[in-house]
């Protein structure tokens, strides 16, 4: 699979200096190819990998990038071929891949579903263990054999973390009540290809963050 470039370590604990807040949204993340490549499935993209000499050409944003360390997560488990190919920015690669210079690439399906309707693009795969409800026709990882950590993408709100955890438990009810208002929801969930949380707490969220730095530490280490 491709090469992992390790970065500067921090010089401090996120999880010392920051207090988190609200979990707001849990993405969409999913395995997206060139129609031209020809591949139907995750199962296909694997065996293509493979007959190619230095893999498939993955579209990302750069060795430290979310893209890229979902991409080489997932990579490992399926045991999928691939060089990357990094790029400014979601339009870059859209670009790529539509022409064919990058093969595949993994990400949120509202950068990509104009394509998708175009029929330049299709999706493989959810990254996720079941298949989402807004692509029933598009097979989760879990049904292509993958059996590794399914990597998640979320977005948060964290502060100070000597903030009072009156104040924080405040902040999140808030958060809990406008989410709770279904139009709110309708209006936003298309837009940013995810689920909002109605449930999030400031325990909970740190107790999930403590969960998945273990995981992430297992994997960094391999």
């Amino acid at each position: 699979m491709g090469k992992v470039v390790q970065g500067p370590a921090l010089d401090f604990d996120p999880q010392e200096v920051l207090a988190p807040v609200y979990k707001f949204v849990d993405y969409q993340i999913l395995v997206s190819a060139n129609v031209d490549l020809g591949a139907k499935s995750i199962e296909q993209l694997v065996d293509m990998s493979k007959q190619q000499d230095g893999g498939l050409f993955f579209g990302g944003y750069g060795a430290t990038s979310v893209v890229n360390t979902v991409n080489g997560v997932i990579a490992k488990g399926l045991d999928l071929q691939f060089t990357a190919v990094d790029y400014p920015g979601p339009a870059q690669i859209l670009t790529s891949l539509v022409r064919g210079d990058a093969q595949y690439t993994v990400g949120a399906p509202n950068a990509v579903m104009p394509q998708v309707d175009a029929g330049h693009i299709k999706f493989l795969g959810a990254v996720a263990d079941e298949r989402y409800p807004q692509f029933p026709d598009v097979p989760s990882l879990r049904e292509a054999g993958y059996q590794g950590y399914m990597p998640k993408v979320w977005n948060g709100l964290f502060t100070n973390s000597e903030t009072p955890d009156e104040v924080l438990n405040a902040i999140a009810a808030d958060l809990r009540e406008l989410i709770a208002d279904p139009a709110f929801r309708e209006s936003l969930e298309p837009r940013i290809s995810g689920v909002l949380q109605r449930d999030s707490t400031p325990e909970r969220f740190r107790k999930e963050l403590s969960e998945e730095t273990e995981v992430w530490k297992g994997i960094f280490k391999h």
